[in-house]
């Protein structure tokens, strides 16, 4: 396992850093949707880390390319986008997902799937890119 995915997204390329993080992270979305009502602590806890791991590297790549690109008297403008970001997604994301749990439970785990479903997307849309190089 990668120690610090801020170090190896200086050393590996970003899009496939990324890409790998996209993937582990949708895999994870998809792991979460098959958790039952009677699953054990042990079943929910192997599930979970899926997700977190693909978020992380998915994350620092970005974040490292977003910083690079930024002509340097505006480093610190699109570092204060990047943190409001940072803020804002969990916030909105943890929102969007209870609103549509709580308004229909069934249809709830259906807005799970269309994540995942959209992550595998995005995922591909990114594989021209990573053959590139």
């Amino acid at each position: 396992m990668i120690g610090s995915p801020g170090v190896a997204s200086e050393r590996i390329t970003p899009d496939v850093l990324g890409g790998a993080g996209l993937l582990l992270l949708t895999a994870g979305l998809g792991l979460r949707v098959t958790i039952t009502k009677t699953a054990s602590v042990y079943a929910i806890a192997l599930r979970l880390p899926v997700g977190g791991i693909g978020f992380g590297l998915c994350q620092s790549p970005n974040t490292v390319m977003l910083m690079s690109s930024a002509p340097r008297e505006r480093v610190d403008d699109a570092g204060g986008i990047l943190t409001t970001a940072r803020f804002l997604r969990p916030a909105m994301g943890a929102a969007a997902v209870e609103f549509c749990l709580s308004a229909r439970p069934v249809q709830g785990l259906a807005a799970i799937w269309w994540g995942a479903t959209f992550g595998s997307i995005s995922l591909l849309r990114m594989l021209p890119s990573v053959r590139q190089r």
